[in-house]
């Protein structure tokens, strides 16, 4: 069963975003439940990359994933 929920996005990540779920013929709802499905089922590299940022955060750099 879905759900709706509201989230909060930078406006930049959120347009980048359609223009890829346009490129791969989807909703952007529908790539960010991809996103979070992948993530549950690759959990190890999800916090490799979740740490590394927060590194690059913590280092002065602004990291992106």
């Amino acid at each position: 069963m879905k759900r709706k929920v509201g989230i909060t996005i930078d406006p930049v990540i959120h347009r980048t975003g359609v223009k890829l779920a346009k490129k791969y013929k989807t909703s952007f709802s529908g790539l960010l439940e991809l996103l979070v499905q992948d993530a549950v089922e690759n959990e190890n590299k999800t916090r490799e990359l979740l740490d590394q940022k927060k590194e690059n955060v913590n280092s002065g750099k602004e990291g992106t994933l």
